[in-house]
């Protein structure tokens, strides 16, 4: 869904597209071939890390403008239009990214955030910056003086989605591959700020689903994810600063996995509520299916389906209220029925209240994107 989202955003522009695929095991290469004839395809044999990954190609890019996009993520088909029409009133661009929301519909604070330091983490973990989302100081870590629907320039950006100027491209020659999965983005965005350039948020939103490229279910991953920081703060920081840090990260680090140890225990007692479906499009789903992951019944629900399909023109306040009305908690979507910044929208649109998976019919897929505490789903349906 992401490639077909990526080549109907660029209907109006030259655009080159590559994807890295780093050495996965889920049959990617088999189920690629002969798909997407526009895409240059680069297939490792082995895991190289993100920022290695997304170096190899970079030398081969000719455009002026570089986009470092996740595999879980929608753009809407006006995205590089209306990115594009904010460039020109930008000074010294190095970087520019965009809301995110996840696939729930929640705001992603982490679209936008500023350089790690003491009181910027000191202020997020005892819950004053949420006392004070816009102050300057206080609510730093998520860069809180620039509102997440406002335009401005802030430290550091997300690399799930990342325009990245050949300009910018140039002075930093891409990410740092010490970095093999976490942090590359801040350290990239740091050198663009060293380098004389500006970072820009701009407040135009895609879906980053958040669990289909990582999963958070696992020490693991805090362990990796804590441990680039470390990395960060030693190789940008002084060296006294960078040792006052460390600890501080530690706990950081082990409050975050006892949070969700405790989530995952309030989820498990949960799991057994039913689910009342509706089905946002007239595409009737084959017998036959394959589930990517191990979700078979979730895939198997999809036949339980009684609802009616509803029109277009319910995507109101009316919908929303309908749906609450019915105690509906899963809705279904399909691209070729509604438009990617329509899909978008409804998933915002309904966030808190229903879990959103969207139909992809150029790959008959299937896609979820969970909270913070469950891994994304895909179904492929054959």
């Amino acid at each position: 869904m992401c490639l077909s989202s990526v080549i109907a955003a660029t209907n109006t522009i030259k655009a080159e597209f590559f994807v890295i695929d780093n050495a996965s095991t889920d049959g990617s290469k088999d189920f690629f071939t002969n798909k997407f004839s526009s895409v240059q395809f680069v297939w490792n044999e082995e895991n190289v890390g993100f920022g290695a990954a997304n170096n190899q190609v970079l030398k081969d890019c000719k455009g002026d403008y570089i986009l470092f996009l996740n595999p879980d993520t929608i753009l809407p088909e006006d995205f590089f239009k209306r990115l594009f029409s904010e460039i020109d009133s930008l000074a010294d661009v190095g970087t520019i990214g965009v809301r995110m929301i996840d696939g729930e519909g929640k705001f992603l604070p982490e679209s936008k955030r500023s350089l790690p330091s003491l009181l910027s983490t000191f202020y997020k973990m005892t819950g004053l910056a949420n006392l004070f989302p816009r102050n300057v100081k206080i609510a730093s870590y998520y860069a809180g003086a620039v509102g997440e629907n406002e335009k401005g320039k802030v430290q550091i950006l997300s690399g799930a989605c990342m325009l990245l100027s050949s300009k910018a491209a140039k002075a930093t020659n891409g990410f740092d591959e010490d970095f093999f999965m976490y942090g590359e983005d801040i350290d990239l965005s740091y050198r663009v700020l060293k380098a004389g350039l500006a970072n820009y948020y701009v407040p135009l939103t895609i879906v980053h689903y958040k669990g289909e490229s990582t999963s958070k279910s696992s020490d693991s991953y805090y362990k990796n994810f804590y441990g680039a920081m470390k990395l960060f703060v030693k190789k940008h920081y002084n060296q006294i600063y960078a040792a006052s840090l460390k600890p501080v990260i530690t706990v950081v680090e082990k409050a975050a996995v006892l949070k969700r140890k405790l989530k995952g225990k309030d989820k498990e007692s949960s799991a057994t509520q039913e689910n009342n479906w509706l089905m946002l499009t007239e595409i009737k789903l084959p017998k036959n299916y394959t589930p990517v992951k191990d979700h078979d019944a979730i895939a198997e629900k999809f036949y339980s389906i009684v609802e009616q399909p509803r029109p277009l023109n319910d995507r109101t306040e009316v919908l929303r209220e309908w749906l609450i009305k019915k105690k509906v908690k899963i809705v279904i979507l399909g691209d070729d029925r509604f438009s990617y910044k329509t899909i978008i929208e409804i998933i915002e649109m309904l966030s808190g209240i229903e879990k959103i998976y969207v139909l992809a019919t150029a790959t008959n897929s299937l896609v979820y994107g969970g909270n913070s505490l469950e891994n994304g789903l895909a179904v492929s349906v054959r």
